[in-house]
């Protein structure tokens, strides 16, 4: 008969959690950079979130495949220092269907500056578009990428969306 000790066991389900998290690839926020986040898509989640709290929203969960897709794109901007949500004909929803993200939802914010990343956040913020998209109820995830080009521009990049939910079927 072997004895867990309640420490443990709470330890073991929070690694069983994290685990199929993980797996899914959603976090709930990520805590630091040891979760393969930078410290700038940090602080652009946490000031992200920061504004749909003082709005009455839930945060956003971080997602790893929308991500992805945000990091490709900003990095393509900053290697055509081209500030645009169409690159070579492709669109934000091209690129998420490209990453096999099934959206019902999604929307995208870009920006291109030197200024500090609260700026950037404030800048949003102050554009009726870009606006919507951080305080829109509908979406639930989020994904960040930001680019540096070597003369100091960062290329910003966040995309929001609703997955599909799978319907269950009645019997």
């Amino acid at each position: 008969m072997s004895v867990i000790h309640y420490k443990s066991t709470v330890f073991l389900l929070w690694c069983l959690v994290a685990c199929i998290a993980s797996a899914e690839g959603i976090l709930e926020q990520p805590s630091s950079i040891g979760d393969g986040f930078t410290a700038e898509e940090v602080e652009i989640i946490t000031l992200t979130n920061k504004e749909r709290a003082r709005n009455g929203l839930h945060p956003l969960k971080i997602n790893r495949i929308l991500t992805r897709a945000a990091r490709k794109h900003s990095t393509k901007m900053a290697r055509y220092q081209h500030l645009s949500h169409i690159i070579k004909g492709k669109s934000f929803l091209h690129r998420l269907q490209k990453v096999g993200y099934p959206f019902v939802k999604a929307g995208e914010n870009i920006a291109r500056s030197k200024r500090s990343l609260p700026h950037i956040i404030s800048m949003w913020m102050k554009s009726p578009g870009h606006r919507q998209n951080i305080l829109n109820p509908h979406f639930k995830e989020i994904g960040i990428g930001i680019s540096r080009t070597s003369s100091g521009d960062q290329y910003v990049t966040q995309v929001f969306a609703a997955q599909k939910q799978e319907i269950p079927m009645i019997k």
